[in-house]
């Protein structure tokens, strides 16, 4: 139980559960910047744990938690979506596999666009998609692909029910290639 008249640190901190007979629950560290979910931070949204049944090591992990669907969370409740009953099918025949368009939406839009200070990606996915994980992969060669982890100035809205994320990839001189993969969530 939380003291009335106590908030969270705005600035992210270690969050402790513990049950009844004081033994820790789960215990972990949150944070309020990228890559944590930025809606949760002031615009009204919660922070949403997408597997919590997972055990403490993946709490303190932020690519396992999301914004929430709504303004001011689903307390006692999940938003999280219906997993596809076929995630690899492709249900409505535009090409895109239903899991893909489980996390990212309809049409799954990723883009990639030049800038002065190097590409600025912009993807959208869905409250709730929580079948799978969303990872940027980039390439020199179309060949051999890795997990993007140089991105900077990053920034999320909520846009017609979907939430659009930015991110820049710095001009680094080299051809380079992006996608978007989705894992399932295990």
């Amino acid at each position: 139980m939380i003291p009335a008249g106590t908030a969270l640190d705005n600035g992210g901190e270690v969050l402790k559960v513990d049950d009844a007979t004081g033994s820790t629950v789960v215990e972990f560290r949150f944070g309020d910047r990228a890559p944590w979910p930025l809606l949760a931070d002031g615009e009204g949204y919660s922070l949403v744990h997408m597997n919590p049944v997972a055990g403490d090591v993946h709490h303190g992990d932020a690519g396992n938690w999301r914004s929430s669907a709504v303004e001011g969370g689903s307390p006692g409740a999940s938003d999280a979506l219906p997993v596809p009953v076929d995630p690899a099918g492709d249900e409505d025949g535009d090409g895109l596999i239903n899991l893909l368009e489980h996390v990212m939406g309809d049409g799954a839009m990723f883009t990639a666009e030049e800038a002065a200070a190097g590409r600025t990606l912009v993807w959208q996915v869905r409250p709730g998609g929580d079948a799978g994980q969303m990872v940027i992969e980039s390439s020199g060669d179309l060949g051999v692909w890795q997990t993007e982890a140089g991105l900077t100035g990053y920034a999320e809205a909520m846009v017609g029910g979907l939430i659009r994320r930015s991110a820049v990839i710095p001009a680094s001189g080299e051809r380079r290639y992006f996608r978007a993969r989705v894992v399932p969530v295990p």
